[in-house]
């Protein structure tokens, strides 16, 4: 859902993003591939759309190369003109802490990637806790998920401090999503969560569709959690999915083959009021320009932290919800659409 900011041109500075899971899903691939099993889109044809849809970033793909000069290579095969600037705006950590031997397998999985991301210019890392989660769980419906006992959370918290400590040392942002199926997935739980870290090493990550389907807001998730919100993804909920869609009986990947999750767009109905979550932004100064340094060292003398807006919408290859649109048509209606509402010019209604 899109509405007007009024003409006023807000949030000047952030840089647009959209991850590939519109094109090629990582935690269901059967919902982007053929009936062999192969994606219907690789990881180079993907990145050409986003290039061309004209986003300057996008989240890491399990296919993208590893180290500087071959990610270098990669962006220009597929097609990034000479002197434009595109990163990868995160990679993801699924952590375990809620789990047996969680604490060292997530750092464990930290320390072995932390190098090819800092080689790439990596600076923010999403991240959410699997354990004890129902959302890889196909045939699990999410109304069955699991809530966390004290134990559980006090070794959330605690682990993510750690790791938040290690990311902030190494130069990095580590930025907590609550999401759909997990022991944190409510306003409630993300309050909590947000009450029990480290604010100057475990940040939020705001997803505008996980929370709005889980029954919070937004908008009031920006005003209470402004300071520890490092990284967005805008993602809309189709309207007559949300209504039709229960919890009772759906689960995480139900969901997403069913359609509940669009990007930003004017050219359909939606549920987000994303000209009044990117507002609230505006007002709470996301996009100030803040000087990057890692923990112990003064800041950098150029490099700035990179505020983002991602557009994200887990979708499957087929469903007749698309019509005749294909993955670069969602984005680039979701680029034009947040485009417009940033500089003030959107008309579109819900």
């Amino acid at each position: 859902m899109a509405e007007s900011n009024a003409s006023k041109e807000i949030l000047k500075g952030v840089r647009l993003g959209i991850t590939p899971t519109g094109w090629r899903n990582a935690d269901f691939p059967d919902l982007t591939a053929n009936a062999n099993g192969r994606q219907y889109y690789s990881a180079k044809d993907c990145l050409k759309e986003i290039i061309a849809a004209r986003f300057t970033g996008c989240s890491d793909d399990r296919d993208y190369p590893k180290g500087r000069a071959d990610w270098e290579n990669f962006l220009k095969k597929a097609g990034l003109p000479k002197g434009q600037e595109f990163h990868i705006t995160e990679p993801w950590i699924s952590t375990w802490f809620t789990t047996a031997g969680g604490y060292e397998r997530t750092l464990d999985f930290y320390e072995e990637n932390k190098e090819q991301w800092s080689d790439r210019g990596v600076q923010n890392i999403g991240a959410a806790e699997f354990g004890n989660a129902v959302h890889l769980k196909p045939h699990v419906p999410l109304k069955q998920r699991n809530r966390f006992s004290d134990q559980q959370w006090n070794a959330l918290v605690e682990g993510l401090n750690e790791l938040g400590r290690r990311a902030s040392a190494d130069g990095f942002r580590l930025c907590y999503h609550p999401h759909m199926g997990t022991g944190v997935q409510t306003q409630p739980e993300m309050d909590h969560l947000m009450a029990g870290t480290n604010a100057a090493h475990v940040h939020l990550l705001l997803d505008t569709g996980h929370l709005t389907w889980a029954g919070g807001d937004p908008v009031a998730a920006v005003y209470r959690h402004g300071e520890r919100i490092k990284h967005i993804h805008l993602k809309d909920l189709r309207p007559d999915k949300l209504r039709s869609l229960d919890l009772a009986k759906t689960s995480f990947k139900d969901g997403v083959k069913a359609g509940i999750f669009n990007v930003p767009t004017s050219k359909e109905p939606g549920t987000v009021a994303f000209g009044r979550v990117l507002k609230a932004l505006d007002d709470v100064d996301y996009a100030r320009e803040d000087r990057w340094k890692k923990t112990g060292q003064a800041p950098h003398a150029t490099e700035k932290w990179r505020k983002w807006l991602v557009v994200e919408a887990e979708q499957p290859y087929e469903g007749a919800f698309h019509g005749n649109k294909k993955p670069k048509d969602y984005a680039k209606e979701a680029y034009e659409t947040v485009s417009a509402l940033l500089k003030g010019t959107q008309k579109g209604g819900s």
